[in-house]
C-alpha cells in the first residue's frame, strides 16, 4: 500500500508538472512553415494601421464624447493619442525581436506560455467581434441618414427593429457579411479595399478638421 500511494504521489507529480510546463510553455516560432507568405507591401500596411485608427470608433464615439467632454473633447483625443502612440514601441520591439506571424498571440506565447496566450487570442477575438458589430450599426445608420439627402427614405425595420426586447439591425449584418466575404477572396483584394476605405477616412477626417476650424468658438 505504501508503494502503491507513493507511486501514485508521483505520478500525480509528473501529470501537474507536465501539464504546468504545457500551459506554460515557450515555443519559439523560427520553423518558416509556420510564417505566412509576405503579400503585404510598406503602403498595405501603412493604410491597415490607418483604418486600426480610423474605424468606425473615430466617428461612433465621437458624438457622445462630445456630448459628455464638451469642447474639452480636445484634450480626450490627444491624451488618448498619446497611449496609442506609446502602445506603439512595445509592438514595435516585439515585431524586430520576433519575426513570424500570430500578432499578439505569437508574442505572448513566447514571453509567457501556452495558457495566457490562449487567454489573448480568446480576448482579442471578442475584441473585434465587438468592434465589428459596432462599426456595422453605425455604418447602417449613417447609410440610412446619407440616403435621405436623395429623398430615399429606408424604412425603419431595415436598420432597427426590436424583437423580445433586443434591437436587431439587419442593414448591420448584411455589411458584416459583405466584408466577410471580402476577407475569404484573399488578403491582396481585401488589403486593396482597406487601401480605398483608408483613403476616404483620411480625406472625410480633413475634411470635418479644415471646415470645422471655421466654427470655432474662441470663448471656449
Amino acid at each position: 500500500n505504501i508503494t502503491n500511494r507513493a507511486m501514485s504521489k508521483e505520478t500525480s507529480k509528473s501529470l501537474l508538472s507536465t501539464l504546468s510546463q504545457r500551459l506554460f510553455a515557450k515555443m519559439r516560432f523560427d520553423n518558416a512553415e509556420r510564417n505566412l507568405h509576405k503579400i503585404l507591401g510598406l503602403a498595405n500596411l501603412v493604410f491597415l494601421g490607418v483604418s486600426c485608427s480610423l474605424g468606425g470608433a473615430a466617428y461612433s464615439i465621437v458624438g457622445k464624447a462630445a456630448q459628455e467632454a464638451g469642447p474639452s473633447i480636445l484634450f480626450s483625443f490627444v491624451i488618448v493619442g498619446l497611449l496609442c502612440f506609446f502602445t506603439c514601441f512595445p509592438y514595435a520591439e516585439f515585431a524586430t525581436k520576433i519575426h513570424s506571424s500570430g500578432f499578439a498571440y505569437s508574442y505572448i506565447y513566447q514571453s509567457c506560455g501556452e495558457f495566457i496566450a490562449y487567454l489573448t487570442g480568446h480576448s482579442l477575438h471578442l475584441t473585434n467581434l465587438m468592434a465589428a458589430a459596432i462599426s456595422a450599426r453605425c455604418w447602417a445608420s449613417y447609410i440610412a441618414g446619407s440616403l435621405l439627402i436623395f429623398d430615399v427614405t429606408v424604412p425603419t425595420w431595415i436598420y432597427d427593429f426590436e424583437i423580445f426586447d433586443i434591437h436587431v439591425c439587419l442593414l448591420g449584418g448584411l455589411i458584416v457579411i459583405i466584408f466577410g466575404v471580402l476577407m475569404l477572396m484573399g488578403i491582396e483584394d481585401s488589403a486593396t479595399a482597406n487601401n480605398i476605405i483608408s483613403i476616404l477616412n483620411i480625406c472625410f477626417v480633413l475634411f470635418a478638421v479644415i471646415s470645422g476650424t471655421f466654427f470655432i468658438d474662441s470663448s471656449n
